[in-house]
C-alpha cells in the first residue's frame, strides 16, 4: 500500500501492527537509516486459526526505495517464518500495484489464484475497494 493510502491508518493500528509479537503471533521488523530514521517496516502475523504466517503493512519510505530495504525486510520475514516451522508465507498485493507484484514476484511469491474483492461501499474511500491478489512463497 502506498504511503498516501497508509496516512489514513489510526496510530492503534500501526502501534497493534508493531506490537503483534507481543502475545507471540508475529513479529515486526523495521530498516533504519544511518541516523536512526526510520525507512521500513513489515508485520509478519500468525492469525489465529491459520497455519501459515502472513505480511502485512509493508513500507518504505520514498528516499529509501530501490535501495534493497524491502528485500531485506522480507528476507528477515522469510526467516522468521522459517524459524517457526512454516511451510509458507503469504501475502496479499493490490491487483493493480504493478509495482509492488512485480518486487513480490521477484522475490519468488507467486499468485496462489485466490482474490479478494471488497464489497462497494459509500463511506469506503475508492483505494479501499481495489481487489487483491493472494501471494505465496513455499519455504
Amino acid at each position: 500500500m502506498a504511503y498516501s493510502e497508509e496516512l489514513d491508518t489510526p496510530e492503534d493500528v500501526w502501534r497493534a501492527r508493531a506490537d503483534s509479537d507481543a502475545d507471540g503471533g508475529g513479529a515486526c521488523f523495521v530498516a533504519e537509516a544511518a541516523r536512526g530514521t526510520l525507512v521500513g517496516m513489515l508485520v509478519g502475523l500468525q492469525l489465529p486459526g491459520q497455519a501459515e504466517p502472513l505480511l502485512a503493512g509493508l513500507w518504505v519510505a520514498p528516499e529509501a526505495r530501490r535501495q534493497g530495504v524491502a528485500r531485506r525486510l522480507v528476507g528477515e520475514a522469510v526467516g522468521w517464518a522459517r524459524a517457526a516451522g512454516a511451510a509458507q508465507l503469504s501475502l496479499w498485493a493490490c491487483e493493480s500495484s504493478l509495482e509492488a507484484r512485480a518486487l513480490f514476484a521477484g522475490l519468488g511469491f507467486v499468485p496462489t489464484g485466490e482474490r479478494l474483492v471488497p464489497p462497494p461501499d459509500i463511506d469506503r474511500d475508492e483505494d479501499d475497494v481495489r481487489p487483491e491478489l493472494e501471494l505465496a512463497l513455499g519455504l
